[in-house]
């Protein structure tokens, strides 16, 4: 188990894992840098990995959805990100809401959306629901608002056209 004192640093690591593998909603190149991983969430779970080596001492995050906190949601973000637990992100969908509208939490929520925008699709049901209610529960604050930008970005920019999806894109150019 993790140590007392070590619970506070949870929040510490996973948003500064991903902040170093997104540098303001860029995701590194990752051709450029030929030390690192091809895929931003097995280089953010190697960082969680060397801060968290033993799998077996992160606890379970037993969350109680009528009382959010914050840690309990970083907790879980952890078992999601690190590589040899890969907890189901599926299982935090209705956690997400409930934190973000009692405790709203900027690292957390840019954490969130980059899993999101780098490891689920847009043609995903459940996940058009997350954000729609992320962003319907944040519709008067706008400076959380802005951390959807380059999810929003990323989404407009794909093609969803016929041709794209039977890979006929260049035949009609």
């Amino acid at each position: 188990m993790l140590l007392p004192a070590e619970l506070p640093l949870v929040p510490l690591v996973v948003s500064a894992a991903i902040q170093q593998v997104s540098f303001h909603g860029r995701i590194w190149d990752a051709q450029a840098t030929g030390d690192r991983e091809q895929d931003p969430i097995k280089e953010v779970a190697r960082i969680v990995k060397q801060f968290f080596p033993v799998a077996s001492a992160i606890p379970n995050a037993q969350v109680d959805l009528t009382k959010p906190n914050v840690d309990a949601g970083y907790l879980m973000l952890l078992r999601v990100l690190h590589p040899e637990i890969q907890e189901k992100f599926t299982d935090l969908l209705e956690f997400i809401p409930a934190l973000v509208a009692v405790a709203p939490d900027r690292l957390f929520l840019d954490s969130v959306l980059f899993y999101v925008r780098v490891k689920l699709s847009e043609e995903d049901p459940s996940v058009v629901r997350l954000v729609s209610r992320l962003l319907d529960i944040l519709r008067g604050d706008f400076s959380l608002r802005r951390a959807f930008y380059p999810l929003l970005h990323a989404w407009r920019e794909k093609s969803h056209s016929p041709a794209t999806k039977a890979g006929a894109l260049a035949r009609w150019l």
